[in-house]
This record gives C-alpha cells, structure tokens and sequence, in this order.
C-alpha cells in the first residue's frame, strides 16, 4: 500500500493509460479498475494519475486486501516522494480500525435507552449484523406510511422527523442526533409492525445505523 506524497505516477494497463485528469491535476484513483474504455476512444486523453496536492493520494489497497497481482503498472513521472506500507502491517492497521469502530459502536447502543439493558455479547451481535447508511442533506430516509423494518441510530449528522401524527394527536417536529433529545428512531415501528407516522429526513450530511428487526 502506497501513499503518494509529493510527484507524479501513471498507470497503466498493458501498455494503455488508463483513468481521467481533472482540471486541478488531482484524481481519485482506484488501483483495480474493472472497465477500460473502448480502444475505440483512445484518441481521448486516458491519464490516470497522482499529484502532489494538499491531500496526499494512496494506491495499492485493493490488491493488499484480496492478495491479488496489481492489475496496473505504476510508473513515476516526476521525481516523487511515497510512503510504503506491507501487507502483514496493513491488515494489521486496518484490523486495529474495524475493532476500534466496532468498540465505539457497542459504547453507542448501551447508550439508547431500549438497547442499554442487553449484554456485551448482545451488542456485539447487533454491531456485526447492522448496517451503516450513508445520507446527503436533504435527502429523504422515509415518507410518512412507509414501511419500517429496521431500527435506526443516528451515529453522524442531524435528521429531521416531521408531520408527526399518532393517535389522532399533532405533535412538533423533532431534530434527531448526536447531542440532541433523541439519537434514534423507528422503535415503535419496527417492534409493532406500524406504518411511520411521520416524515424522515436528513438535515445534514448523516451517517445511519440500521438494525434489523429480525435480529430482535
């Protein structure tokens, strides 16, 4: 695994550059890319590459990971500076990473009120079995009536419950989050087989955590 840090790399793919360059001279690269364009379009500029900018780049993790030949050819087209690291202390670091995620998971369901009475070896299994969701600003999680299946803890970001209507009753809008009232929802929903009674959406960029129902 490399991390590029000042100069530039190509690669390329049986002797065919391969990739785009931006206008800025930075491109996110993946080091085994699974399409090439048609030969038929090599009159484009095909340049995949790495440049020296504010955020250093990195290549060589997807090989490291499945222990597969490189599926590039890397070569320096400047005088270039990078950091190397190998397989064994790679799979190491990134292990040290997933246990890290994992204990700050555990430590944020013991920390809802309907999930801090199960055991370690509980919130273990809920943490190896539920999903992470990814949302944009604005972005809609669920309309009011949809179905809910799973239970939702808000790890990052802000989400907004709205048009919140139960039992013939109107109640406010609520903001849920890091540092506010409430971190989660679809409780009721998930364990009562309920439509949502409201609206759900993202108020900034959010990361969700989904548990499913049937791992209760």
């Amino acid at each position: 695994f490399y991390i590029l840090y000042q100069g530039k790399v190509v690669f390329d793919i049986d002797g065919d550059v391969v990739g785009s360059t931006v206008a800025d001279g930075t491109t996110d690269v993946a080091d085994d890319q699974d399409e090439v364009d048609d030969k038929d379009d090599e009159e484009e500029h095909h340049h995949q590459t790495h440049t020296n900018d504010a955020t250093p780049k990195s290549f060589g993790e997807l090989a490291l990971f499945f222990a597969a030949p490189r599926a590039a050819s890397v070569t320096a087209e400047t005088d270039c500076v990078l950091y190397r690291l190998d397989q064994v202390n790679f799979r190491i670091v990134a292990q040290h990473q997933g246990m890290q995620e994992d204990a700050q998971r555990v430590a944020l369901l013991k920390s809802i009120p309907v999930l801090q009475d199960l055991d370690t070896l509980s919130l273990n299994k809920l943490v190896s079995t539920m999903s992470v969701l990814q949302y944009h600003k604005d972005e809609i999680l669920f309309h009011k009536g949809d179905h809910m299946t799973d239970f939702f803890i808000v790890q990052t970001g802000v989400v907004q419950v709205t048009d919140v209507t139960w039992g013939g009753a109107q109640y406010e809008d609520l903001l849920i989050g890091p540092g506010k009232t409430q971190q989660y929802f679809g409780w009721k929903a998930m364990t009562q087989d309920e439509p949502v009674i409201a609206d759900v959406s993202a108020v900034t960029d959010s990361t969700l955590l989904a548990i499913q129902g049937d791992t209760f």
